[in-house]
């Protein structure tokens, strides 16, 4: 399967409420795209979500990954993001058997380390005043004991992660099959444009109207052409499709624009088929005709051999009215009879002998040419104009579809390809 189909599906599937187990199987099977960040962005999301109702140090490690990729792209870690990474590391911490090692883990090395980079979005004023008191708590058991019932007061970490994966998937552009979709319902001519396909639908109408014209003279040929032997009646499938539907017309069947649209649909697409497959009958009879004619032509050829006399029984017993039985020995009247002598002698006997055209193919040269230079596109800047319409198609539609910002913004990206916005977008981010 191709990598952008795939990529499509799974943007699809990933927010769709199917079991874990059937998306981990489709993930095996289909295959995934290392540059798609909003595919990876999904997939942590709903990981997140699975495990919000158990609470663990592995939710700081896939909050940490969310917010790498962010950064990675530019994005700036919203609030609720960050009151979930510091609820989830003070639960965390009170519920580890030993205090003193969730401490040492989750603040020192962790948030420490945070603090010590300085550039990282999970940092908030919360978190920084946290830190201090559980450091604080290590030799204070009362400071300890007040954080414990502060934290009991709070809000519970599961809402606050549910508001945080409510709000991350409503930021993110919607799945590319949506917005297929969504055109299609529309029918304005929208999907073509986000398919980058031509409104060709007038020239289809007209072609199908001629090829309907074509196929009814068609049957009035074959129905007007005598039979002149008995044999298998050859049932074309319009009339198979009326003689299948007559037993049913008493009951006055309601035909809805839906079903009769899908019907010439049907039919348009069957006869395009028959049309791309090649029918071998017209070369086998044209075939079979210039074989006979050489056949015929061998044997006028060879009725100009005279046959020896001792080779040919008297010409007037091949008249008698009284038939005898045949003999095996008899010489057949029709049979034509060489002897090596008279193929090897003049040449008058070889000009009678039958010549076949040779079949051998002559061998085609073909043009060399000296030193082919390739043809480089000329380099053209990019203008403020379409740096703009880049960072706003990234922005509605993500990164990675490169293909539909194109199609989209067709106009301003005239002499541009999915390969220069990719370059671009690196240069623009990097």
């Amino acid at each position: 399967m191709d990598t952008d189909v795939s990529r499509w599906l799974l943007d699809f599937l990933v927010r769709q409420p199917i079991s874990d187990s059937n998306l981990t199987s489709l993930l095996s099977s289909l295959p995934l795209s290392d540059t798609d960040s909003n595919l990876k962005k999904l997939l942590l999301l709903r990981k997140l979500d699975s495990q919000i109702s158990t609470p663990t140090q592995h939710l700081l490690l896939l909050l940490e990954q969310i917010e790498e990729l962010d950064h990675r792209e530019n994005v700036t870690t919203v609030e609720s993001m960050k009151r979930a990474y510091c609820a989830v590391a003070v639960h965390c911490t009170f519920e580890t058997e030993c205090f003193e090692q969730a401490v040492k883990s989750i603040w020192s090395v962790r948030v420490g380390g945070m603090v010590r980079f300085g550039n990282v979005g999970l940092l908030c004023d919360e978190l920084i005043r946290w830190k201090g008191d559980f450091e604080t708590a290590l030799s204070d058991s009362d400071v300890k004991k007040g954080l414990e019932e502060k934290w009991k007061a709070g809000v519970a970490v599961g809402d606050v992660l549910r508001g945080f994966v409510r709000e991350a998937k409503e930021m993110m552009p919607p799945a590319f099959l949506e917005l297929v979709a969504q055109a299609a319902v529309q029918d304005d001519g929208a999907l073509r444009q986000l398919l980058g396909m031509e409104d060709t639908r007038q020239d289809i109408q007209m072609e199908t109207v001629h090829r309907r014209s074509k196929v009814r003279a068609a049957k009035q040929y074959k129905r007007s052409t005598p039979r002149t032997s008995s044999g298998v009646k050859i049932v074309d499938n319009d009339d198979l499709a009326e003689s299948d539907a007559s037993p049913h017309k008493d009951y006055g069947c309601l035909s809805t624009p839906e079903v009769a649209e899908l019907q010439e649909n049907l039919r348009s697409s069957t006869l395009e088929l028959q049309e791309m497959v090649k029918d071998p009958l017209p070369e086998a009879i044209a075939e079979a005709k210039n074989v006979a004619s050489k056949l015929d032509c061998v044997d006028r050829r060879s009725d100009v051999i005279p046959a020896e006399n001792s080779n040919l029984e008297n010409k007037g017993s091949t008249h008698q009215t009284n038939a005898t039985k045949a003999s095996l020995m008899e010489q057949n009247k029709t049979a034509v009879t060489y002897e090596w002598d008279e193929l090897s002698d003049g040449s008058a006997d070889r000009e009678s002998r039958p010549h076949f055209s040779s079949h051998k193919k002559e061998p085609v040269t073909l043009e060399k040419h000296e030193n082919p230079k390739p043809i480089r596109r000329k380099r053209k800047v990019w203008s403020n104009l379409e740096e703009d319409t880049l960072r706003a198609g990234v922005q509605k539609y993500g990164i990675g579809n490169w293909k539909l910002i194109l199609n989209m913004y067709k106009d301003i990206f005239d002499e541009r390809t999915e390969v220069d916005l990719k370059d671009k977008w690196r240069n623009m981010t990097s």
